[in-house]
């Protein structure tokens, strides 16, 4: 007989992401896609601002001092909130605390669409560098604690 027919079936090889019969693959990749766009989310903010500041400048009448207030605000919030929002996710869950960023962050971003003078507008710039300091801090956190050590590098590297 023909050895090949004789042999039984051998797993799928491991690429460290999806181990095939784990069932932990479709979670893993759904965690690093979450995180993933949640970080996407932090960036594009931060970008797209610089685009739109002429356009907010010109509808809101902001002085050049206010129009800094608007970057700084979100920039410096974001940076004093990223130990916090690591130590709260220590205490109470990454998923909690990311969760809560996400939808802080959201909160922040309509008030922002929504502002109707400077000062609203950097308030709710302020309320997104909170949101985004607990994403920030915890999605690597949460990435790497979804992962084994084998195949930790890849997804922080997709990350």
């Amino acid at each position: 007989m023909n050895s090949s027919l004789d042999a039984t079936p051998k797993p799928l090889s491991c690429d460290g992401i999806d181990c095939a019969g784990t069932g932990q693959a479709s979670r893993r990749r759904l965690v690093l896609f979450a995180m993933c766009l949640a970080a996407f989310m932090i960036q594009l903010d931060v970008t797209i601002l610089n685009v739109a500041l002429p356009t907010i400048q010109h509808d809101l009448a902001l002085s050049p001092t206010q129009l800094e207030w608007v970057i700084s605000g979100y920039a410096l919030s974001l940076a004093a909130f990223v130990p916090l929002a690591g130590a709260l996710g220590d205490r109470f869950g990454d998923r909690a605390i990311v969760i809560g960023g996400l939808l802080l962050f959201g909160a922040g971003s309509t008030a922002c669409a929504l502002a109707p003078d400077s000062f609203a507008l950097i308030l709710a710039r302020v309320v997104q560098g909170v949101g985004g300091a607990a994403m920030v801090a915890l999605t690597l956190a949460t990435i790497n604690r979804s992962f084994p050590a084998s195949s930790r590098s890849r997804a922080i590297g997709i990350w």
